[in-house]
C-alpha cells in the first residue's frame, strides 16, 4: 500500500513537471514577441531646436517650408534607475516633431550618428526610425549616475505642411509655437507661352 502511494506521488510530481513545462513552451515565445514590442522609454527632453540646411534656426523670417529638410537639436537628461548607475546597451526614444493642428513630420537616418555629453564626449548613438530617435548608451556611462547629451540629427526631417499657418510644435513634452509657409504655385513655362496669346485672342478688336 505504501509503495503504491509512494508511486502517485511520483506520477503527480512528474505530471506537474510535465504540465509546467508546456506551460512555459507556450508562453515563452509569446512572452518575447511581448518583450520585443516594448518601445524604449521617452528620453527626458530639456530643450529642442529645428534649424535648416544653412544651419539657421527656424523663425517668423525664416518659416518651416514643406519639402525642405530640417535638423532637430534636442538637449536630454538621463538618469540611472532609482539612484542607480546608467547602464550600457540601454535604450532610449524621442518621437518626431508632432503639429497641433495640421500635417505631420517625417525622416530616417539608417547610419548611426554619435550621442554626445555636454562635456563632449561621445556616450552613445543613435538611429531615425519608424518616425522616432532611437538612442543606446555606450560603456562611456557605465560609471555615472546620470548624463546631460545633444542628439543633433542631420537635416532629415520634412513636413507635408504646405500651408501658411502657425501652430504649436511638440517634442518631448516642450512645445513651441512655429512658422510655416505655403509654397506658391509656379507658372509652368508652357502655360506662360500660352498666356499672351490668350490675352490677345480675348482683347477687344478696335
Amino acid at each position: 500500500m505504501k509503495h503504491t502511494q509512494q508511486s502517485n506521488i511520483r506520477q503527480k510530481i512528474l505530471s506537474f513537471a510535465l504540465g509546467l513545462s508546456l506551460l512555459f513552451n507556450i508562453f515563452a515565445p509569446v512572452a518575447a514577441v511581448f518583450a520585443q514590442d516594448v518601445a524604449p522609454p521617452d528620453a527626458p527632453i530639456t530643450s529642442w531646436q529645428l534649424t535648416d540646411e544653412n544651419l539657421q534656426a527656424v523663425s517668423e523670417n525664416n518659416p518651416i517650408k514643406a519639402g525642405a529638410s530640417y535638423a532637430l537639436t534636442t538637449e536630454i537628461h538621463l538618469q540611472g534607475l532609482e539612484g542607480g548607475k546608467l547602464v550600457a546597451g540601454s535604450t532610449y526614444q524621442v518621437k518626431l516633431p508632432v503639429n497641433a493642428e495640421v500635417g505631420t513630420w517625417s525622416g530616417a537616418q539608417a547610419t548611426p550618428k554619435a550621442l554626445v555629453s555636454k562635456s563632449g564626449e561621445t556616450v552613445g548613438s543613435f538611429v531615425i526610425q519608424n518616425q522616432t530617435v532611437l538612442l543606446t548608451l555606450n560603456e562611456a556611462v557605465t560609471q555615472l549616475d546620470q548624463v546631460d547629451a545633444v542628439i543633433q540629427t542631420d537635416a532629415v526631417l520634412t513636413t507635408d505642411v504646405n500651408q501658411a499657418v502657425t501652430q504649436a510644435v511638440q517634442v518631448g513634452g516642450i512645445s513651441q509655437t512655429l512658422v510655416f509657409e505655403a509654397i506658391a504655385t509656379e507658372t509652368t513655362s508652357e502655360l506662360a507661352k500660352v498666356k499672351p496669346a490668350l490675352i490677345a485672342a480675348t482683347a477687344p478688336v478696335d
